[in-house]
């Protein structure tokens, strides 16, 4: 059920945010035809009948070679499962919208927070200014409101602690604010000037000195806005918060501006 070609691909060490972190100037794209296009058929690999024809104790055992379970094994019936998943990778090493080492992984669950905007977005803020890496912010419409003010204050108070430890961290923010530009490439890079202005309310280079922030504005034409936002950090304290390695934390809530 797994392959000797997902079996090493999920053995490699390095992965996508990998390379990412130890070369920011690269783009995921390119790094995934690095990491990924030389195997034999590229970006789609091709499996016969014969390979898929291992014993079910085999396909189990090598499903567990397979993930990265920290100190708990998995059932053999979870392994069973996670063997199938797995042959999605035959054709597609990115099939699992991550890169096949981190297929199975342990570590720090994903958290989702229902509760009214003001009150998510101030539980977000207080997890801006534990950042230590990288913080990554993705929403639809953007207008000054409670929330915003929450999430330009965390920025600052991110930047003051992160010069107190003499380091610097990188914040990327998209959001949803068409233009004509937009009708060119619906991803346009917005200048300091602009998400500065009253009606994005961001703070300026020399207000958070220790932070790289990066803005763009994502609006596709005809399609409208971004649907499902995100939000997400990647501290290194997780480590420190809860013994396991850093991951992404997640987090969904509504349109920044609503709540005024």
């Amino acid at each position: 059920m797994v392959s000797q070609h997902v079996y090493d691909l999920c053995q490699a060490r390095e992965t996508v945010s990998s390379v990412l972190a130890t070369d920011p100037s690269q783009t995921p794209g390119n790094i995934i035809k690095k990491l990924y296009g030389h195997h034999e058929h590229g970006l789609h690999h091709k499996i016969s009948a014969k390979e898929d024809t291992d014993k079910n104790e085999d396909a189990i055992e090598a499903a567990l070679q397979c993930g990265r379970w920290g100190p708990s094994t998995p059932s053999p019936l979870f392994l069973q499962a996670f063997a199938d998943s797995l042959q999605c990778l035959n054709e597609d090493p990115m099939a699992g919208v991550v890169s096949p080492p981190l297929m199975g992984s342990h570590g720090t669950m994903p958290l989702t927070v229902i509760a009214p905007l003001a009150d998510v977005m101030r539980h977000c803020s207080n997890l801006i200014v534990r950042a230590e890496k990288e913080v990554f912010f993705i929403t639809c419409s953007w207008a000054p409101s409670v929330a915003q003010a929450l999430i330009k204050d965390s920025l600052i108070e991110l930047s003051k602690r992160a010069g107190k430890k003499g380091r610097r961290v990188v914040a990327k923010i998209m959001y949803d604010k068409p233009g004509p530009c937009n009708a060119i490439n619906p991803h346009q890079f917005v200048k300091p000037k602009s998400y500065t202005s009253k009606t994005i309310d961001l703070p300026s280079p020399e207000e958070i000195p220790n932070v790289d922030l990066e803005v763009v504005s994502l609006h596709r034409i005809l399609l409208g806005t971004i649907h499902n936002p995100s939000f997400g950090i990647t501290p290194l304290s997780a480590s420190k918060i809860k013994k396991a390695s850093p991951k992404l934390i997640n987090f969904t809530y509504t349109n920044i501006g609503q709540n005024k």
